[in-house]
């Protein structure tokens, strides 16, 4: 059954400017990535995106309309990921060709008839199996209404802290009333001073222990006690209760530095999950029945010739692995480590993994 994207939008929303997930292909013959002359190559990605839509309408399953620049070279691992990067992070990705592959597929060319192939495979792969829960394992809150004035730094934080493999919850204000139990620090993104509901509800959140990280311009810098150091230069440290407050001594302007200083000041305590020699791999990871399910999205589309580790906080007894190369589940060794982690050997693979994770 056929229907019109006016009419899907009735009980879908469309993301906003879906981008072609995956380095940055050159516009030109011959192998390479855009890149600056000493910087890593840029990765495209939907995932913080996706993330925030289903936040700020739960009611409504996404979809993403990602198609490749035009002039741009594509292999067929790229549509495969195209396809699969939606499912991870808990959207569906609207099947599309560019133009000149779709002319080539419509005369009969065998190699985007295997192309199309493997695009169907990878959507039926994701049939029955289960997605990112949009209430995601993260000990760190992201609370923005993303719109108007903080619009920008808001959505950009998502993009440049999900770049570090920064796992967090989207809180738009509303939902940032009842954090989750496992919360252990909130970013405050917008320099205007909350409502007093929220006002509220996050000097509760410091005084039974928190980390809140605010704007100058929240005013949170008049809850607690007098001001001392923070441990990262232009911030200050204010105590309230069982929990601390730092606010920045000037006002953020660019995301990319603000995530380095976010990322500084949550620390290595809190953290779910570690991935080790994580090269461009995204990380979702999804509460399941009896346990975990961590999505790994490989933006590089080649299997990395090191052996990437992952090290989940909670201790699992058994792992399993599935992927796009090796659908059937593959036992996986779980090593518990007395420093709290255990690590989990991750198969090779070159676009999309699973690692469904079970405490008994």
């Amino acid at each position: 059954m056929a229907v019109s994207r006016d009419e899907a939008a009735k009980s879908v929303q469309f993301l906003a400017d879906p981008q072609w997930p995956g380095v940055r292909p050159r516009k030109s013959s011959g192998d390479g990535a855009d890149a600056g002359p000493t910087g890593a190559p840029w990765v495209d990605s939907n995932a913080w995106a996706i993330q925030l839509a289903r936040a700020l309408d739960p009611s409504k399953p996404v979809w993403v309309e990602a198609v490749p620049e035009q002039g741009t070279i594509q292999n067929d691992a790229a549509y495969q990921l195209a396809a699969a990067e939606p499912r991870a992070f808990g959207a569906q990705w609207v099947v599309s060709l560019d133009e000149a592959s779709a002319k080539k597929l419509a005369e009969g060319d065998s190699g985007l008839k295997t192309r199309w192939g493997r695009m169907m495979d990878t959507t039926r792969f994701f049939v029955g199996r289960p997605v990112a829960a949009a209430d995601t394992v993260a000990t760190l809150a992201v609370i923005s209404d993303f719109a108007g004035d903080n619009e920008f730094l808001g959505k950009e934080f998502l993009n440049m802290a999900a770049r570090r493999n920064l796992l967090y919850y989207v809180a738009p204000k509303r939902a940032a009333l009842t954090l989750p139990s496992r919360i252990a620090t909130a970013v405050l993104v917008d320099e205007q001073k909350p409502d007093a509901a929220l006002t509220a509800a996050l000097e509760k959140f410091v005084r039974n222990g928190g980390l809140l990280i605010a704007s100058i311009g929240s005013g949170a810098a008049t809850w607690g006690s007098a001001a001392g150091p923070a441990g990262v230069p232009g911030y200050t440290m204010r105590a309230l209760g069982k929990g601390k407050i730092a606010i920045p001594q000037t006002a953020w302007s660019d995301p990319f530095v603000m995530a380095a200083e976010v990322r500084i000041l949550v620390g290595r305590r809190t953290d779910v999950i570690r991935i080790f020699n994580e090269g461009m791999i995204g990380v979702a990871y999804a509460p399941a029945p009896g346990g975990g399910l961590i999505h790994l999205i490989n933006y590089s589309r080649w299997r990395s010739s090191e052996q990437v580790t992952i090290a989940t906080a909670e201790t699992y007894a058994k792992a399993q692995a599935t992927s796009l190369e090796h659908p059937s589940p593959q036992e996986i060794k779980v090593t518990p480590r007395p420093q709290r982690f255990c690590e989990i050997p991750i198969p090779a693979f070159a676009v999309y993994s699973a690692i469904d994770l079970h405490r008994s």
